[in-house]
């Protein structure tokens, strides 16, 4: 990894630099994910601003304006990484233009998340979204491509708006606010979502280029960019329908899930379920179950250090992110008169534990 450039407070803040440089990015979503992703672009050179939410008149912002980042290896020292922490009100006052976004929310709180900054987002913006999960893609691809700079209704004129899904098998945890540990060196694989998929047959070399131009060969983070980014999103969406609600009903880290015999056939029956929903309710990939176990395992053991976030979540009190996973298979199955009494158990038991 390199040297990191810890900037002196004498430099000029982020706010001065030109904000739609492609080299300027903005992260929603101060989690794991999020501030793992702001220290790797930060100390690839990029200027970062760090979204935070804002709680009534006041934005909750971090008062050194750094991300502390622990690296992988623990013979590594931690590293301070000077970033733009700020709250949403303050770039809406500001009237700032975004040309390059990360959304690193849960799926169910992309959308919410990005509702309040569109009118912020230029014409041609690139939008990174990292969130886990199915079902979301469409309404914040519509939300993109129809909602102006000029105010807050849908327009009849598509923009030239990008949305882009990344795929990431890198492991993450938050120790404190602002303090990331990065915990397991997985692989983002980017391409661009598109729901007419003969447009992205069409476009998929401009496309490509186009990708290769968002400055992400620099990270400390493994890159690709794809242009089959549907099938990876269907495969690691399978991989969270296994490992966050079983790690949340058993209490246990990632690493701890294949432990004994008792959960090894968990998840095997849960892995059978899905791989049975998959062929038949015409999902666009296929798989099978020993795919999807195989596929399963290795993320684990990756990130076997991890409390998965939605074991976080329940022990938090927090909504779980049931809703574009599990529940997303469920919904498909019973549009097709698909038999899924594991996953309905696994939602049902987690929903009342929750509640």
């Amino acid at each position: 990894m390199k040297t990191i450039c810890q900037i002196s407070q004498s430099m000029k803040r982020v706010s001065g630099v030109d904000q739609s440089s492609p080299k300027h990015w903005y992260i929603i979503g101060a989690g794991a994910i999020g501030c793992l992703w702001a220290c790797a672009l930060r100390e690839a050179g990029c200027e970062v601003s760090l979204l935070v939410k804002s709680q009534g008149n006041h934005d909750l912002v971090s008062c050194d304006q750094t991300v502390e980042y622990s690296p992988l290896f623990s013979d590594k020292a931690k590293q301070r990484f000077t970033v733009e922490i700020l709250g949403q009100k303050q770039l809406c006052r500001e009237n700032r233009t975004i040309s390059h976004l990360i959304i690193a929310t849960k799926a169910q709180d992309a959308l919410a998340a990005l509702n309040p900054i569109l009118s912020q987002l230029s014409n041609s913006a690139k939008i990174l979204c990292l969130s886990n999960g199915l079902g979301m893609h469409q309404a914040l691809l519509t939300a993109l491509q129809y909602q102006s700079e000029s105010g807050s209704e849908l327009s009849s004129e598509k923009t030239g708006r990008q949305l882009l899904q990344g795929v990431s098998s890198d492991g993450a945890r938050l120790d404190q606010p602002f303090k990331v540990k990065h915990t397991g060196l997985g692989h983002t694989y980017i391409g661009r979502y598109e729901a007419d998929e003969l447009s992205v047959a069409h476009s998929s070399v401009q496309s490509l280029q186009q990708l290769a131009d968002l400055k992400l060969a620099n990270l400390f983070l493994n890159t690709s960019i794809v242009n089959d980014i549907e099938e990876k999103i269907w495969h690691k969406a399978l991989i969270n329908c296994v490992i966050n609600p079983l790690t949340a009903f058993y209490k246990c880290t990632n690493g701890e899930l294949f432990i004994n015999n008792e959960r090894q056939t968990k998840i095997h029956t849960l892995c059978e379920e899905l791989a049975h929903i998959i062929k038949q309710t015409h999902c666009p990939i296929s798989t099978t179950t020993a795919q999807i176990i195989s596929d399963t395992k290795k993320i684990a053991l990756l990130t076997e250090k991890n409390t998965s976030s939605m074991l976080t979540d329940l022990k938090k009190g927090r909504p779980l992110e049931l809703k574009h996973l599990n529940r997303y298979f469920i919904r498909r199955a019973e549009q097709y008169a698909v038999p899924c009494p594991i996953n309905l158990d696994l939602v049902d038991t987690l929903t009342k534990t929750n509640n």
